[in-house]
């Protein structure tokens, strides 16, 4: 179920942004932290 849930997320264009612009910052904290 919880891959199921992975793959409906990422079929989810709004949300996946979401997440990766939460990686991006907190790649760029890490960066200037």
């Amino acid at each position: 179920m919880q891959v199921k849930q992975s793959d409906e997320r990422m079929n989810k264009p709004g949300l996946s942004q979401a997440v990766f612009g939460l990686h991006l910052i907190s790649v760029f904290h890490k960066e200037f932290a």
